[in-house]
């Protein structure tokens, strides 16, 4: 019996990566790479190009903050942003799809309130 408020952690995760996925493509689409790697304020190095290196894991060990320092008004740095979040997202979901249920691991399962304890 399913609880209302109490979903399967594994799809409330799931949906939750997958509505910021979707802001963040939404967010950039029809930008081009200027646009993509204007920064918010300087002088951070904050920008939607820097974002999608960082979500999608993509650094240096050589330089300090490469995923936002290395995002550059650059078609071609755009391009690899995005392929390398795209793979990120494939990895993402094949793992939750091949993981044990979320709701057997670990001290979360005991924090569940008892309404939602199976």
């Amino acid at each position: 019996m399913k609880i209302p408020g109490c979903g399967a952690e594994r799809e409330t995760l799931l949906d939750y990566l997958r509505a910021y996925r979707l802001a963040l493509e939404l967010k950039c689409a029809d930008l081009d790479a200027e646009q993509l790697a204007l920064r918010s304020v300087p002088p951070s190095t904050m920008s939607l190009v820097g974002l999608i290196r960082h979500v999608a894991d993509d650094w240096s060990d050589d330089a300090e903050d490469a995923d936002w320092a290395g995002a550059v008004a650059d078609p071609a740095v755009v391009a690899d942003a995005w392929r390398a979040w795209r793979e990120e997202v494939a990895f993402a979901e094949q793992f939750a799809a091949g993981s044990p249920d979320l709701a057997v691991r670990g001290p979360m399962r005991d924090a569940l309130p008892s309404r939602c304890a199976r």
